[in-house]
């Protein structure tokens, strides 16, 4: 019996379209696979959060976000009984030179917990940003009290932050972080309210 022989060139170009073919299936899949799971990550970041839904504790990796917020397991979390300046919050250091305290209480929680294993203990909801509200820990260091001892966030005593009062003291008499400046976030806050409403009323004018 005859056997039909394919020349060699034409074998060669059969293989490397059958390798290719094999290549563009396996891209194919771990696309789609990796489809998946943003599409999951996403679900999870716009939970909509409740009293009777929201987790009684997290732990996981640190993302920071800004000075008093992170996220662990694709959840935001405002830190607990603080309230650290807002970026874009200017000051002037004790050297008389500008500076960003929103981005340098930032940099703070970042050297203290990007990346790295955290337990979130939740004790109430921001309904406002759908965000969790909770105590951070990195092994039994309370983060929240750090970032006032260090002088990076105010004591919320509206929230609760009376507890870290006695860090609070601490800083402001060493001068530490934010204490080379008199405006409390929340007062930046209002005063950008009023700034922006002004300009508002110019452009109408």
């Amino acid at each position: 019996m005859e056997q039909s022989i394919l020349p060699s060139g034409i074998s060669t170009i059969l293989t490397i379209v059958g390798v290719l073919a094999v290549a563009v299936v396996v891209l194919l899949l771990v696309a789609l696979a990796a489809k998946h799971l943003r599409s999951q990550k996403q679900s999870s970041q716009t939970t909509q959060w409740t009293r009777e839904n929201m987790p009684k504790n997290l732990s996981g990796k640190a993302k920071v976000i800004d000075a008093d917020d992170i996220e662990v397991e694709g959840h935001r979390v405002r830190l607990a009984r603080i309230d650290a300046p807002e970026h874009g919050q200017m000051a002037t250091s004790l050297d008389h030179k500008p500076v960003d305290q929103g981005e340098k209480a930032k940099e703070a929680l970042i050297d203290k917990v990007e990346g790295k294993e955290v337990r979130v203990d939740i004790i109430g909801l921001d309904t406002r940003y759908n965000r969790l509200i909770g105590e951070v820990y990195l092994g039994e260091l309370d983060i929240s009290r750090e970032m006032v001892r260090e002088g990076w966030a105010w004591a919320y005593m509206k929230y609760g932050g009376k507890r870290y009062e006695k860090e609070e003291d601490e800083a402001k008499r060493e001068r530490r972080g934010i204490w080379g400046q008199h405006v409390a976030p929340w007062q930046w806050r209002q005063r950008g309210k009023k700034s922006r409403a002004r300009s508002a009323g110019d452009n109408k004018a």
